[in-house]
């Protein structure tokens, strides 16, 4: 999960999300789930093994240890660790220009790619409070098209609309070459380069986006030299990201699957997880599909209604409890709009992370290492 900056691609855990044990992700998180999903295939291996040598001691504390668990899913599932605002609703407009993979980063494709995404900005002014564009939705630099953004600032405002955007930005004091999110048309924050009202993207994916030990690697093949592989890092907690005087907490594609950093960008006031992504990488792969899951486990742990904007598809909202509530047909050039409703709250994960199932382990180390002992005691005892 963290060495070599980890990847925690498809815990175990995420088998879960749609059986009995679902429960059990608001309290200890996908590392939590990912250790009762191995420990319980434990013991019905030795119940199954127990019954077949008639050892009916072992059969019934292991049939009793899976009801224990069973019922801990069950009564957690249930509980409503999170409420709803119901009057802070917001109408939310995801823009799916499905450019294709070949096309996205082609210069001579640029002005197709602002065109599709223009018009389906422009079919949502004034009729949803937000629309969101996916990660790096225009394919060149945001320095470079800044009279766009300012127009549409000035337009959005006019209409009442405020549009999220996906860009590749230079920030010209450090040179840094970052993956961002950035609003046009927020009141609070109007558009311009420098504005505090930006997210960057932290957890960089390795030879996609980075390339380490660069200076050694990039000379050898130009397999390194994938089309924006020199990005540089955000910070790792950033300030809420805000629009229609709501909070959300962001995540760029390939970091949501890391539920620990987007668990340290919650704070107090987020209303929403938002996530962006370009998934057309993946073709017609199972893989899009395996991020959408991992998505919507980030909902169910933290307690947030979560809102996904891909290029290709697939563009989902997510419900509280990891439920999809609406979704967009993958590989399609189209929008969604649904009206989202953020939770205030926390669930005992939101607020502790992976210390409970870190103290369960040690505890379960502890009591191994106790009945150990005491069995060697009473062989001696015994001799």
């Amino acid at each position: 999960g963290w060495v070599f900056t980890g990847f925690p691609w498809l815990q175990f855990g995420y088998t879960q999300i749609d059986s009995p044990f679902f429960g059990i992700a608001p309290i200890f998180g996908i590392t939590g789930l990912t250790f009762f999903t191995v420990w319980a295939s434990a013991v019905i291996f030795n119940f199954i093994f127990a019954l077949s040598k008639k050892q009916w001691n072992l059969v019934s504390v292991n049939a009793l240890l899976l009801l224990v668990v069973g019922g801990l899913s069950a009564y957690a599932g249930k509980v409503n660790f999170v409420q709803p605002k119901e009057e802070k609703g917001l109408t939310v407009t995801l823009a799916q220009g499905n450019i294709e993979q070949n096309l996205k980063w082609d210069p001579e494709y640029l002005y197709a790619t602002v065109d599709i995404y223009q018009k389906q900005i422009f079919e949502h002014l004034g009729t949803s409070d937000l629309i969101i564009l996916p990660e790096s939705a225009l394919p060149t630099l945001e320095n470079a098209i800044t009279p766009f953004f300012e127009a549409l600032d000035r337009v959005a405002k006019e209409k009442n609309t405020e549009v999220m955007i996906g860009t590749v930005y230079r920030d010209e004091q450090s040179g840094k070459l970052l993956n961002s999110i950035v609003t046009a048309g927020n009141p609070d924050f109007p558009y311009e380069l420098t504005t505090k009202n930006r997210y960057s993207k932290h957890h960089l994916v390795p030879f996609g986006e980075y390339v380490p030990l660069e200076s050694l690697l990039r000379p050898l093949n130009s397999v390194f030299n994938l089309p924006m592989s020199a990005f540089q890092s955000g910070d790792a907690v950033q300030p809420s990201f805000m629009a229609k005087q709501h909070a959300f907490a962001p995540a760029i594609c390939y970091e949501i699957i890391f539920g620990e950093q987007l668990r340290e960008n919650l704070k107090k006031e987020t209303d929403y997880l938002l996530t962006i992504s370009n998934d057309a990488w993946f073709g017609d792969s199972i893989g899009p599909w395996q991020h959408l899951q991992m998505a919507r486990m980030r909902a169910l742990e933290l307690g947030k209604p979560l809102i996904r904007a891909t290029n290709t598809g697939i563009s989902v909202f997510i419900d509280a409890k990891g439920n999809i509530e609406a979704q967009a047909p993958q590989f399609e050039e189209t929008t969604l709009t649904h009206k989202m409703v953020p939770t205030e709250g926390k669930t005992p994960y939101a607020a502790l992370g992976n210390l409970p199932i870190y103290v369960l382990s040690l505890i379960f180390v502890l009591l191994r290492g106790f009945t150990t002992l005491l069995k060697r005691r009473l062989n001696l005892s015994q001799k």
